[in-house]
């Protein structure tokens, strides 16, 4: 099994060189790993002894940001590697300042795997949610280098617990500790011989955080004040089809949209489908002042605040592989709305049945119920104050897995 999947990762990294040319994501896949080990051997090596938190992409980083950062206080002269698989979070975060070094994960061989932890010889690694890279594991197993896997969430479809899955099995088994988001993930887990404490989700206490501690952005929240506003986020066209539709209909609702690509051609494609109505954020003046109904966020990393600025939230990606984080915007006590391809995530499926979120699954359906949210306050209250709760309820995933992290780091 461990031939097949060498062999395989082999593949995928042919493939993605022969789509590179093609494909902006798979080119900056590609060229953030050229020459990898040239690039980073002499910074990394002033690293070693490092605390190391890895992602697949940005969801993952907000998922690990606060435990890294709570880590960092207790040890502030411990160096911080993060790492990351995909280009949408490397990307977004290769300047983030609470590490000494953000890098891209190299293509998990066997001999990439044992020179990047020769490199890095971490003293803590902390993976999130669902990484499972089996020849990094291996390795650092064999150096005896405690590895915390957490926020993991575990599904009885997944290849873990199926009877060709003893590789991924064994991968689990690597880790020192297992943090998982619910008592489903602990049970299956205990299945296959693995225990797992649950902790929850410390996407919670990130978004708690935010919407306590972080600053509106002023421009985007003059435009919205005063007025029937509707924020949508990390949206996909599909998405962008549907709300432009409802909003043409309308001569008072106000749109921020804010979607999950931001490169040129997207942004003109949804100016194309609201016509006069629409307006940039890099073209709106300090105090927020425009004729124009529609908002495009043509910047990354602001949508977690803007949320705050909306009566209602649409969370994009739900007409296509799946949601994006419902939580950015329940935490801001307001309802949400998503497309039908929510069903993976835990707190899309908790936030419907708490009365906070509503999936929909064509116009129809979205009409009706924002028209039902916009006309009748008295709902949308509601709906609003039982997402905030819903959120409320669910912070202190972190402390308890800074308290296992801490425990092993004072072992040492």
């Amino acid at each position: 099994m461990s031939f097949l999947y060498d062999t395989g990762i082999q593949l995928y990294g042919a493939a993605l060189q022969l789509a590179s040319p093609f494909h902006s994501k798979a080119a900056k896949w590609v060229g953030g790993r050229k020459n990898w080990f040239e690039q980073h051997r002499d910074s990394l090596s002033q690293l070693k002894g490092c605390i190391w938190m890895h992602c697949a992409s940005l969801g993952e980083f907000e998922q690990g940001r606060p435990v890294i950062e709570k880590l960092r206080e207790v040890y502030p002269e411990t160096p911080v590697v993060v790492s990351f698989f995909s280009p949408s979070g490397f990307e977004v975060r290769k300047n983030y300042d609470g590490a000494n070094a953000v890098i891209y994960l190299p293509l998990d061989t066997r001999r990439n795997a044992r020179m990047l932890c020769e490199l890095l010889a971490p003293k803590l690694v902390l993976w999130v949610k669902y990484e499972f890279w089996i020849n990094v594991l291996n390795e650092l197993n064999g150096k005896g280098v405690p590895v915390i896997l957490f926020s993991g969430i575990f599904r009885s479809g997944q290849r873990f617990f199926k009877p060709w899955g003893g590789i991924f099995r064994r991968a689990i088994r690597q880790f020192s500790a297992v943090f998982v988001q619910d008592a489903e993930s602990a049970k299956l887990l205990e299945k296959i011989n693995i225990t797992a404490t649950v902790a929850g989700d410390t996407r919670f206490d990130r978004v708690y955080d935010i919407a306590h501690n972080g600053r509106r952005v002023e421009t985007v929240h003059h435009f919205a004040a005063g007025k029937k506003c509707i924020i949508a986020g990390s949206t996909w066209p599909p998405d962008e089809k549907l709300l432009a539709r409802y909003l043409l209909q309308s001569d008072e609702l106000h749109l921020i949209i804010a979607p999950h690509e931001v490169n040129e051609a997207h942004l003109r494609e949804i100016e194309g489908h609201f016509g006069d109505c629409t307006i940039r954020l890099s073209q709106l003046s300090a105090d927020g002042q425009t004729a124009r109904r529609v908002l495009i966020i043509d910047q990354i990393g602001l949508l977690s605040r803007i949320y705050r600025s909306g009566q209602i939230a649409y969370v994009g990606g739900g007409f296509g592989a799946g949601i994006h984080n419902t939580l950015e915007a329940a935490v801001y006590g307001i309802p949400v709305l998503f497309g039908p391809n929510y069903h993976k995530f835990k707190e899309a499926r908790d936030l419907i049945d708490a009365g906070g979120a509503f999936p929909i699954d064509g116009y129809g359906v979205l009409e009706a119920k924002l028209d039902q949210l916009l006309s009748d306050e008295a709902r949308r209250k509601s709906a609003g104050c039982a997402s905030s709760e819903y959120v409320d309820a669910s912070v202190g995933a972190t402390l308890k897995i800074v308290e296992s992290a801490l425990a092993i780091l004072r072992q040492q």
